[in-house]
């Protein structure tokens, strides 16, 4: 039988870290950097927090900075490379 490849949405959320989950559920920014486009998107809009991407890769800046307190109608913008 295949085995089918680790790929997409399913597999972020089988391999993603707690710290993730723990920084957003105390309310700050999470440090992003080395994420894909897709992780960033998925991690962040199931919090409801919306993403500006620029660029391909992983991610090299964000901003607002890692531990900026999350906010209403907070716009995150990731800079991959």
């Amino acid at each position: 039988t295949p085995i089918a490849p680790e790929v997409g949405i399913a597999s972020w959320e089988a391999k993603k870290p707690a710290k993730y989950e723990t920084a957003l559920s105390k309310n700050y920014l999470p440090d992003l950097t080395g994420l894909s486009a897709m992780e960033v998107i998925n991690l962040l809009e199931s919090h409801n927090i919306k993403v500006r991407i620029s660029g391909s890769g992983k991610v090299k800046k964000q901003e607002p900075s890692i531990g900026t307190a999350l906010g209403k109608n907070m716009i995150v913008k990731v800079e991959l490379g």
